[in-house]
């Protein structure tokens, strides 16, 4: 089994640095509130408590990286895993720009990652598990497209092709 990290590209490290700025920010001002201007209790619980909660459930929004077995692809991010079977590939090729021209359905547009799923005016569709929107590959499934990016691409998109059944 090879393994491929999942760095982080830098519009993801400049909009997960700038979330967990304003959360620092919200947590702070929260304490200033309580013991400086004696604010009332409850409110510094509900705001320290709710920076708190979104700093940890944040991190199930980052991508760990892909795991390529002679039979499939396991996708592993937050606290998950999602399993490609390397028989259900139909292509696989260069996926950049593709979510810059995309809508979010239901997906994180940056924190840690672009996870979820995106529709793309001409594609439809897709997954994205992309941690780097410069070293993206579609991959084309018969249950849709997903969006990957791996630290090494070229490597990944050949050892992809090589594995999959229906590439050879």
């Amino acid at each position: 089994m090879k393994t491929y990290a999942a760095a982080l590209g830098a519009s993801v490290k400049w909009i997960t640095v700038g979330a967990y700025v304003v959360l620092l920010s919200v947590a702070f001002l929260a304490f200033y509130l309580r013991f400086a201007v004696k604010a009332p209790l409850l409110a510094f619980w509900v705001t320290a408590g709710t920076t708190t909660v979104i700093s940890i459930a944040s991190l199930g929004f980052r991508i760990h990286g892909y795991d390529l077995g002679p039979d499939e692809l396991v996708i592993r991010y937050g606290f998950w895993r999602r399993v490609i079977r390397l028989g259900d590939v139909l292509s696989v090729s260069s996926g950049n720009g593709v979510i810059n021209r995309s809508l979010r359905i239901c997906a994180s547009g940056g924190l840690w990652s672009f996870l979820g799923l995106f529709h793309h005016g001409e594609l439809g569709r897709f997954r994205a598990y992309v941690s780097d929107l410069s070293k993206v590959v579609m991959l084309v499934t018969a249950a849709g497209r997903v969006l990957v990016s791996p630290s090494e691409p070229e490597q990944f998109v050949r050892d992809i092709t090589a594995h999959s059944p229906n590439l050879a």
